[in-house]
Order: C-alpha cells, then sequence, then structure tokens
C-alpha cells in the first residue's frame, strides 16, 4: 500500500452522498442493541455477525439490513447512529455528508413514533455540526421495497413533519430497495408531489436492471441524482445523455462488486470508463459496516486498482461535492478548506 497516498486521501476534507445512516452503525452498536432486547439469539459475537455479511446478491443484503433495523426499540436506540456516523465522518475526514435514512421498517414496527425519530435525528445532528463542524443531511428513502403505497405514505409523514419543522435536515427523498421487479413508474406521483414541495429527489437505479430504469429515473421521475446507475455502462446512448445533462451517478464500487450483479472486481467496475468519457462520477460506500468499507479505503481503490492518478481523485472529489444538494455559496465554502490542504 503506498502509505504517502493513504495520508494525503485522509487528510483531504471530503463528502459523501450515498450513505445509509443504518448501514454507518458498527456490529459492536448492534451487539449492544441485541443483548438490550434479546431479538436475534443467533447473533451473539461479531463473528456472528460478519457470517451474515457474505451476502450472495443485492436481495440478501437487503434482507439482512431489514432485520437489522427491528433492533431499534426504542427513541434513545437513535442515539448509536449519530454516536457512530460521527465517529465514521470523523475517521474519514468527511466535513459534509448527505445520508439516506429508511422509515418503512420502523412504521411497520410500531415501536417508536416516526415523527419523533426524525427529531432526535435532527436535533443529533445539529449538535453535531455544532460541536464538531460535521454537516449532516438526510434524504428519506421512501423504499421500493414496500410498494408505491407505502412511498406515498413515508412522502406525507416527511411532509407532516417538514411543516412543522421547515428549517430541518431532511432535504429530499430517495427511492432505494429492492429495484428488480419494483418498476420505478409505479413512484411517479410520489416524485411529483415531492418536487411540488420543493424537495430534492434521487433514485437508486442500475443497480441491478437494466439501463432502462436509469432512463425512467432521469426522464419519468426526474431525478436529480443516481445512486449507482452501474448498468449504464451497456448503453453508450445514455452515457451519452448523463454526460450531456451532468447527471451525477452516486457510485459506490466495492457495493457493487459484493452484491456480484454486473461487477465482480474492483479492476472491471465501470467508474473508471465513465470518469474517462467525462461522466459526473461521485465516489461513496453505501454500506460501509455491511461492505467493510470506508471513504479513504474507496479511494485508495480507484488508486491502486483503478489507476486513478492524484489529480483525477481530487476531480472525483470535487465532482462530488458539486453534487451536494449545498448552494453555490456554501460549495464554494467546502472547496476552499479543500484548497487550503492540497
Amino acid at each position: 500500500m503506498d502509505h504517502t497516498m493513504l495520508a494525503w486521501i485522509k487528510k483531504v476534507p471530503k463528502t459523501e452522498i450515498h450513505l445509509h445512516l443504518e448501514a454507518v452503525v458498527k456490529i459492536s452498536s448492534y451487539m449492544e442493541l441485541n443483548r438490550k432486547y434479546n431479538i436475534d439469539s443467533s447473533l451473539k459475537t461479531s463473528e456472528d455477525y460478519q457470517k451474515h455479511l457474505s451476502f450472495r446478491d443485492l436481495k440478501d443484503m437487503i434482507n439482512f439490513f431489514l432485520h437489522l433495523q427491528t433492533f431499534y426499540r426504542n427513541e434513545e436506540d437513535y442515539q448509536f447512529m449519530a454516536r457512530d456516523v460521527l465517529e465514521y465522518a470523523q475517521n474519514n475526514n468527511i466535513t459534509y455528508m448527505e445520508v439516506y435514512f429508511s422509515p418503512s421498517k420502523i412504521v411497520q414496527l410500531g415501536y417508536v413514533d416516526i415523527l419523533s425519530v426524525y427529531q432526535i435525528l435532527n436535533d443529533t445532528f445539529q449538535d453535531i455540526h455544532k460541536n464538531h463542524g460535521i454537516d449532516i443531511r438526510v434524504i428519506v428513502d421512501v423504499s421500493r421495497s414496500f410498494g408505491p403505497d407505502n412511498a406515498m405514505s413515508n412522502l406525507e409523514t416527511l411532509l407532516e413533519y417538514l411543516k412543522k419543522n421547515r428549517k430541518s435536515r431532511f432535504i429530499g427523498i430517495g427511492l432505494g430497495g429492492a429495484e428488480a421487479g419494483n418498476d420505478c413508474l409505479e413512484y411517479r406521483d410520489v416524485f411529483k408531489l415531492a418536487q411540488k414541495k420543493k424537495l430534492h429527489t434521487v433514485a437508486h437505479a442500475g443497480e441491478e436492471v437494466g439501463s432502462e430504469s436509469i432512463w425512467h429515473a432521469v426522464e419519468d421521475l426526474g431525478a436529480e441524482r443516481i445512486g449507482h446507475g452501474t448498468s449504464a455502462m451497456f448503453d453508450e446512448k445514455l452515457v451519452g445523455y448523463l454526460k450531456k445533462n451532468r447527471i451525477p451517478l452516486e457510485i459506490c464500487p466495492t457495493s457493487n462488486i459484493i452484491t456480484k450483479k454486473y461487477v465482480s472486481a474492483m479492476e472491471e467496475h465501470p467508474i473508471r470508463s465513465f470518469y474517462d468519457k467525462g461522466l459526473n462520477v461521485t465516489l461513496n460506500t453505501d454500506d460501509p459496516v455491511l461492505f467493510d468499507v470506508d471513504l479513504n479505503q474507496e479511494y485508495m481503490n480507484l488508486y491502486e486498482k483503478l489507476n486513478f492518478s492524484q489529480e483525477e481523485l481530487l476531480g472525483v472529489m470535487k465532482n462530488t461535492l458539486d453534487s451536494t444538494f449545498l448552494s453555490p455559496k456554501e460549495k464554494k465554502a467546502y472547496w476552499k478548506s479543500v484548497e487550503e490542504v492540497i
């Protein structure tokens, strides 16, 4: 390993925009919650958890992700999220984050009131910004996994919260969950209402379905960013469209390799060709604890396995910042802090 390059990567202030909050929570935290509630007797040690992290595909990963969501039984349990996301950000020198948070399972289980959870996360992230200088904004994952009616319900609950909290850290909705068998066209009304209410809208697409999913997300849903977008590698017309319109791709290389749909090794990931063709590629971890990777390591992967130069790594960092939903003035201020380091 090039320790000089790793030291440089660690030193540069970074942003991340595709990160599922529940999968930043450490295994030790889930073990603590499991001991507290005695939810799963098969998960007693960290080794037990590691056995579950050998995912066969995306569906397998989502099922375990949903299982972990059942560990939160009390409002105070959500402090684990705040504590662990702060530690993750500090370890990776991330100064700005846009994180996904998934309410569907929480509402379904009914242990806690989702509006109270939103308030807890909002207040805790406010404190983190004030005390540690790390800015965290939240995108609510309305989810494909539970159908369009559930997604609309998630949006309506978010709008109810925002009506009373106009300056909150909740900035938009995302369409995550199981992509196969859940055509994003079914969520047009959800996106239309969110956009009418001035919320940002993003969508996972092309992670386990062909490029038609990405076309639908950008043309029919009006998604401002695409989560993953891997299958664009098979559609040159789409590549041209994404380039022309500077539509950001929230790329998560290790995630794509572990879920095994289109790539099986870092060296064959299309992020290299996407970057060379001028697409607006950003770099993210998706689920760092589930995939045993952090943002520093993802940048090292680009350098060591995909021949990204230091200048190109900086280009990806700039793309990621520019693809956030910060104002132009805020982006300029953040990039100034990067320039001061480099």
